[in-house]
């Protein structure tokens, strides 16, 4: 990948990027607020929500300040490649999860998806594949119990 060097000055991508982290995580926080706290002892509903906006916000204001004293940042020149592989992978998943169901677009979608990298090599894309659809698989549809089609469907 290409590398653009950006010298002296403000990053004003990660600057801005931090400011727009800040700025949605205070509406969550301000959100909560209307659900009620509590106390330590005897929490509210919006108390998780509200901590949570709160860490947004400073973590959004951290990335702001170093943007603001970083002196020189390299950037990456965006490659079509990678962006045409990378969504014709989301899209994919998409249109496939319905009637291929999860294990076979989890593993489909993977595949995709490393098109986006010339330095992929097919044998490690697959066992990753297998791997996130197992992982996956695991989670959504065993531990959280989440009614998604794991098995193609032939109608």
């Amino acid at each position: 990948m290409k590398m653009e060097t950006q010298t002296g000055g403000l990053d004003w991508a990660d600057f801005l990027a931090g400011l727009g982290v800040a700025a949605i995580s205070g509406a969550f926080a301000y959100l909560a607020l209307h659900y009620g706290l509590g106390t330590l002892r005897h929490v509210g509903a919006g108390f998780f929500s509200f901590v949570l906006g709160a860490l947004g916000i400073a973590l959004g204001l951290f990335i702001a300040a170093r943007a603001a004293f970083r002196p020189t940042r390299q950037h990456p020149t965006p490659q079509a490649r990678s962006f045409a592989f990378i969504s014709a992978s989301v899209v994919c998943f998409a249109v496939a999860i319905e009637t291929a169901g999860l294990l076979a677009t989890i593993v489909l979608t993977t595949l995709i998806a490393s098109f986006a990298d010339r330095a992929s090599r097919p044998h490690q894309t697959l066992l990753l594949g297998v791997g996130l659809a197992a992982g996956i698989w695991l989670v959504f549809v065993v531990l959280l119990r989440q009614p998604i089609p794991v098995w193609p469907r032939f109608n």
